[in-house]
């Protein structure tokens, strides 16, 4: 073995009333019982002799019958931890093995499958093609976290998604909690212009779900004015969304087009 787990907890209480001679003996035995993976054979002068300590005869005696149980059957000591963790290391070890194969098992079958490939391809110009972008097995760094994509889609403000993933890690948003983000979320894009709303990173990191309940009981609901001309789309507009004035659009069929859409969200969360 190369190494043990040593819990110092245990050893601690266990060996708290030894002197530090005792302390020192039992764990040369211990040393000695992982470095053979063996239970220490009964022959006390060849115990004495690894240990190094030839007139302390009655302290490893001691030690032994203490810390050791002996097999009457086979004359040796055995120490039940020191079994285990013997065990538990050998079948790390193989597992490890196992993985080990496995893998070049895996290298072999696509070295074998790319090498087939170039065999059976006589036209050169493919074989650059198909090679010329080798393939890795680097993960790809903007894979969503579940639920994300939803939230993205309803929150409708499309900025900040990488620094939005990992404060949607950090939140922790688990199912039981999913519905509600995603719920405060299509409430909060329907009822703020998108000029308006918090950046989907500051929204999430602030837990807004939380801070920021609207309760669409108490609103009213806006009137829904006329939009055949120009002034009665301008007057729908100010009537439902804010100041013409501060919006953003270049012509009045752009703001009645998000006027209609306004209102078309409003029907879903209503």
């Amino acid at each position: 073995m190369h190494y043990y787990q040593h819990h110092i907890g245990d050893f601690i209480k266990d060996t708290s009333y030894l002197t530090n001679e005792e302390v020192g003996i039992y764990m040369k035995l211990i040393w000695l019982y992982y470095d053979t993976e063996q239970p220490l054979v009964d022959d006390i002068r060849l115990l004495l002799i690894k240990l190094n300590c030839r007139d302390k005869k009655d302290e490893v005696l001691n030690i032994l019958h203490l810390f050791f149980v002996f097999d009457d059957e086979n004359s040796l000591w055995r120490h039940t931890r020191c079994d285990k963790e013997i065990a538990e290391y050998h079948g790390y070890i193989e597992s490890k093995s196992k993985a080990g194969k496995a893998s070049a098992e895996r290298r072999a079958i696509i070295k074998a499958t790319s090498v087939e490939h170039v065999l059976n391809t006589s036209n050169t110009d493919e074989l650059l093609t198909t090679n010329r972008k080798p393939i890795t097995n680097k993960p790809i760094k903007d894979i969503a976290p579940v639920g994300f994509d939803l939230f993205w889609d309803l929150y409708d403000k499309k900025r900040g998604r990488p620094k939005a993933i990992k404060e949607w890690l950090k939140a922790k948003i688990d199912d039981n909690l999913l519905q509600t983000v995603l719920n405060q979320a299509q409430k909060y894009s329907a009822f703020t212009e998108k000029q308006f709303r918090k950046d989907p990173e500051r929204w999430i990191k602030g837990r807004h779900w939380e801070d920021e309940v609207i309760v669409f009981e108490k609103l009213d609901k806006p009137k829904e004015l006329p939009l055949g001309t120009d002034q009665q789309i301008e007057a729908a507009y100010r009537a439902e969304c804010g100041d013409p004035a501060k919006s953003r659009f270049n012509s009045y069929f752009e703001m009645k087009n998000f006027v209609i859409a306004q209102r078309e969200k409003r029907k879903l969360v209503a």
